[in-house]
Parts: C-alpha cells; structure tokens; sequence
C-alpha cells in the first residue's frame, strides 16, 4: 500500500479515521492554533536582558581602562617613583605583562636608552598597545604614542596599575 502525503489512506475500508488512528491534524495560520493568536506575550525584553555589547572593528568585545589617565596621584608611592624613574616603572609593567620577572632590568635599561634620546613615547606606545591588547581595550596605536610623548608618567602609571590589578 502506498501512502501519499497530501491524503490519508487507511487500510481498512469502512473504519473511520479516529477508528484506525490516522487522525488529519487541522493546519493552523504560523502554526499557532487561533485560541493562542491573539494572546499577548507573558513579557518583553528589555535593553537589560539583552545588553548591547561594544565591538571594535574586528570584531572582539572592547572595554575600557580600569583606572583613568589622570588618576596617577591614587597611588602616591607609584607616582613619586615614576616621576622620579619612569624606566623603573616602565620596567616593572614590561615583566609582570610578560610574565617573565627576571627581564625587569633588562626593560628598565631599553628605556632608560630610549628616555635620553627624547624618543621614550615610542617604546612607551609600543607597550601601551600591548597592554590594552592583552586586556581587550580599545583604542589606537597613534593614541598610545601620543598619550605617552603628552602625558608619559600619567600613562606609565595607569598601564602599571592596569596590569597590576589582575
């Protein structure tokens, strides 16, 4: 016997549908039976069940800094040392991001090099964008090195303190 979708066959000739268990379900508009149609939803979202999530341009979820650039003098231990030294600053951050405590000195010395030919903000920059990469901030490599050649220790401070803080 062969059963065609569009109609039901029935094995049995003078049984009804109910009879044999081949029972036509009615076809409802959007597959919701009309009882169900015009009810209202038990709720809506909300901007709060479903938060809008800040994406750069590749596509990654983007936060940002934990500490403000401006609020070096929280910490007034670090500030007077990075005032004082920044390559030690700089040298203490470079290790903890690289999880590698014994090349501190050797960062403390590149930046010192770098801090006597008036061109720190590079290295400064460079390490800025490793430091919002790793922590998923945004912003530019240009910013970097223009926050580090105007405001290099408020920087230093807020990368060290960044870093730190996990």
């Amino acid at each position: 016997m062969s059963y065609d979708n569009n109609t039901p066959q029935y094995p049995q000739q003078g049984y009804t549908p109910q009879q044999t268990g081949y029972v036509q379900q009615p076809q409802y508009q959007g597959g919701i039976p009309p009882q169900q149609q015009s009810q209202q939803p038990l709720y809506s979202s909300t901007t709060q069940m479903n938060p809008q999530l800040v994406v750069n341009d590749r596509g990654n979820p983007t936060k940002e800094w934990k500490f403000g650039l401006l609020d070096c003098f929280e910490d007034c231990g670090l500030c007077l040392k990075t005032s004082c030294c920044p390559c030690i600053t700089y040298g203490e951050t470079k290790a903890k991001l690289n999880q590698d405590p014994d090349a501190c000195l050797g960062h403390t010395l590149l930046y010192t090099c770098f801090h006597f030919m008036r061109i720190d903000f590079i290295l400064g920059g460079l390490n800025r964008g490793e430091v919002r990469a790793r922590h998923g901030i945004d912003g530019s490599a240009c910013g970097d090195c223009l926050t580090h050649f105007c405001c290099n220790c408020c920087a230093l401070i807020q990368e060290h303190r960044e870093t730190h803080s996990n």
